[in-house]
């Protein structure tokens, strides 16, 4: 049997290591999970709501547990738009912090993402992931068979399919806020299914996107996502072009 290439080798590393990354990513609000799952404290957790009806511009629908999924469903996320997420993940003794650019321009997805360890840079456009560390894009890695809904996991967030799959019986909470800005969000507070954590998600009724999220195991706060203000012009091209 013939040996394989020196870049054989390197071309099969490479996929190991992408699905890896991929793998890994794919559940945003799974920091590392406990053995032991305690039932989360859902009264002590739950957030502060104005219990109002969304405003009358917007939809006529009262947000409650039972109409919450209807609402956001009829949400749109813009075509384009910029902004910069924070991202913290907590366990047992230490925690990790990521800064999260994102840059979108009509179902393309330009992220960088800057943590403690290094900085990691995607492009998914369509089906086809390309990823790169650091300033240095000559040295790249391409996934020809991306799901094109990668976008969200690659975050570190939720998605608005994670909102709309719950099981309506597992939402504790949910209503309409508005923020000291006068920014309107609904939020929706449901126990997870798998390890009884209380996940929180609140959606932006200006924008449709999520602007930030929590998990709780019990009265641990485990991940929160806070996001800035999203840039609704489109992004340059140029950000969505690769360099040979």
């Amino acid at each position: 049997m013939k040996r394989l290439s020196s870049l054989a080798v390197a071309v099969i590393a490479t996929l190991v290591l992408l699905a890896g990354i991929l793998l890994f990513l794919a559940s945003p609000l799974s920091a590392k999970k406990t053995a032991e799952v305690h039932l989360p404290e859902t009264q002590d957790r739950l957030p502060e709501h104005t219990g109002a009806a969304v405003p009358r511009e917007l939809t006529q629908v009262e947000v409650t547990p039972e109409t919450v999924q209807a609402v956001i469903s009829t949400l749109n996320r813009p075509d384009s738009y910029s902004r910069t997420l924070q991202v913290f993940q907590f366990w047992d003794g230490g925690g990790r912090t990521a800064e999260v650019r994102v840059w979108v321009r009509s179902g393309a997805v330009r992220l960088n993402i800057v943590g403690a360890e290094r900085e990691i840079n995607y492009l998914l456009d369509g089906e086809v992931l390309t990823l790169w560390y650091g300033s240095d894009m000559s040295r790249r890695y391409t996934y020809n068979k991306a799901d094109a809904r990668l976008g969200d996991s690659l975050q570190r967030i939720p998605s608005y399919e994670d909102i709309l799959s719950l099981d309506p019986a597992s939402i504790r909470d949910a209503g309409c806020t508005c923020t000291e800005d006068g920014k309107w969000r609904i939020l929706v507070a449901a126990v997870d299914p798998d390890f009884n954590y209380l996940d929180i998600y609140y959606v932006s009724l200006d924008t449709g996107l999520l602007v930030g999220a929590e998990q709780w195991d019990g009265d641990t706060l485990i991940y929160r996502m806070t996001a800035g203000e999203a840039d609704l012009s489109a992004p340059s091209d140029q950000l969505f072009l690769l360099s040979s």
